[in-house]
């Protein structure tokens, strides 16, 4: 593990996405973190042992964590897009 240390740094970017904005000066604790990448059995193993539950698991708009639920294997759970698109007219 590598430790790093407390501090503050700018986070956001009014470049490119509008739920990346604003820009802003945040603050976080030291933490560690696995230099490297993490497999999927690794992150499955550490969300099965924690009861963790990814974004892409929660309701829209949801701010606390909801019971984990089974997700089938090759399951996307990729970002939802933040505003609904037109379907094209079949």
């Amino acid at each position: 593990m590598v430790e790093i240390p407390a501090g503050r740094f700018r986070m956001g970017s009014a470049a490119f996405y509008p739920e990346e904005g604003p820009v802003r000066e945040v603050e976080v604790g030291g933490f560690a973190i696995q230099p490297g990448p993490v497999t999927v059995a690794e992150f499955s193993r550490f969300a099965e042992e924690t009861g963790y539950v990814t974004v892409a698991e929660r309701p829209p708009g949801s701010r606390r964590l909801p019971r984990r639920r089974p997700v089938a294997h090759g399951s996307w759970l990729g970002r939802i897009p933040p505003y609904p698109r037109a379907c094209p007219a079949e």
